[in-house]
């Protein structure tokens, strides 16, 4: 059970193959950062495969609830000597693939990843690190859009947390959006990072 709802790996395995975007796919519960049971699937990607809109078409094809937290990409499903899945061996596999850790560069970015930081219950969040990376789900992106309305007044749609999936990409919508304006600082991020 995950959240009080029984949950069956096979059938979201299935709804997974079914996306026609990978070759193999294992589903299971796993531990987050603080020791909380999440769902992962561990993925054989095909050529073509996009984890955002795999992520997509899971949000059309089941309940929130069934949708993993993490797609890991692995190169392939590691088995034992009889043949069977190693589930031990793909649990030691890192869920969370970071890059370098990149701090905020301004107020609005800052005040952004301390309301991740608390949601996720993740100590440091880089504004490149991915919402659906660090464990992100539809209840985590509902209270994100809430405290920003409440902290930061601004009023964004819940979508827009799976579109933009990162802190560096929210901070760009929401200044293309009109709801920031725009300082020195700012400009001169814009000549370093595009």
């Amino acid at each position: 059970k995950v959240r009080g709802y029984r949950i069956e790996p096979a059938e979201i395995e299935t709804t997974i193959q079914q996306s026609n975007m990978v070759q193999q796919c294992v589903v299971m519960l796993i531990n987050d950062l603080n020791h909380n049971k999440r769902l992962a699937a561990y993925v054989v990607p095909k050529e073509s495969f996009d984890k955002e809109a795999l992520i997509q078409f899971l949000h059309i094809k089941l309940p929130e609830y069934m949708i993993p937290s993490f797609i890991i990409n692995i190169s392939t499903v590691p088995l034992t000597i009889n043949g069977k899945i190693d589930k031990t061996a793909l649990s030691i596999t890192q869920p969370i693939q970071r890059g370098e850790f990149i701090q905020p560069r301004n107020e609005v970015e800052l005040t952004l990843t301390q309301i991740w930081q608390e949601v996720l219950g993740i100590e440091k969040v880089g504004i490149r690190d991915s919402f659906f990376d660090l464990g992100g789900d539809s209840l985590s992106a509902t209270r994100i859009v809430m405290k920003i309305k409440k902290e930061a007044e601004m009023n964004i749609p819940l979508e827009a947390i799976f579109t933009y999936d990162t802190i560096e990409k929210m901070f760009r919508f929401l200044r293309a959006k009109n709801l920031l304006t725009r300082t020195v600082e700012e400009e001169q991020i814009d000549d370093i990072y595009i």
